[in-house]
């Protein structure tokens, strides 16, 4: 699943009425079964950047283009856009955001569940996703008694429930220990790739670059190829 950012512009007013410019013109497609690695300083906007990608969040000006389809129209339905964002996109966050009431089987199955797939589909699938990560031990753990790094794994597990063609993950190591966050983000990129995901992931982790497509760099509004030593 192609997406296409076409003359993406976004700023926010400050406390002093001052308007500041967080993405200026961004014009970018990312293929379909890639993967793409986006670094910048903090406050530089890759949160921005990727809600907007996500469906999140609006831009003030330009398209999201998702397999030819602007979803950034004043026309688009809004339930159109919760479906596709629901079914098509996996997202992964810093501090992993799992429910705290919910066991990790139930985090991993609740997004198949508001889709409505039926409550045995959705935990055998659930299941098997934990197993995948290493996790099938502590299915019926809750957050408060799993290790962060096992935290992040059921939040990528999540991210997968629904089979999604695209995955975006916001600093997802960023919480996490170096070899924590190797492992995790080795596991992402992997499973991204064999399951043909198009995945892009804002971090901090020089890891990635060896292993993605793509690395880019978001400074000062602009988006372009990142070299070693640019952060």
């Amino acid at each position: 699943m192609a997406i296409e950012l076409k003359n993406i512009f976004k700023s926010f007013d400050t406390a002093d009425s001052f308007s500041v410019t967080v993405l200026d013109r961004i014009n970018i497609v990312f293929e379909s079964n890639s993967s793409i690695a986006i670094f910048g300083a903090s406050g530089s906007g890759k949160s921005t950047l990727l809600q907007i990608i996500g469906l999140l969040a609006r831009p003030d000006e330009g398209s999201v283009m998702i397999s030819g389809k602007n979803y950034c129209k004043d026309s688009i339905d809004e339930d159109e856009v919760a479906h596709v964002r629901s079914k098509t996109i996996g997202f992964i966050y810093q501090n992993h955001s799992l429910l705290p009431e919910f066991t990790a089987l139930e985090n991993v199955m609740l997004p198949q569940l508001i889709l409505g797939v039926s409550r045995k589909y959705a935990k055998e699938y659930a299941m098997h996703l934990l197993n995948q990560f290493n996790l099938k031990d502590r299915a019926n753990f809750f957050p408060s008694q799993l290790s962060g790094g096992q935290k992040q794994r059921v939040a990528i597990s999540r991210a997968f429930a629904n089979s999604p063609e695209i995955i975006i993950a916001d600093e997802p190591t960023g919480s996490l220990d170096e070899n924590n966050a190797n492992i995790a983000i080795e596991f992402l990129a992997s499973e991204a790739r064999n399951r043909k995901i198009t995945l892009i992931i804002a971090t901090h982790n020089m890891k990635i670059t060896t292993i993605v497509d793509t690395a880019l760099k978001l400074q000062n509004g602009k988006l372009s190829t990142y070299k070693i030593g640019d952060i």
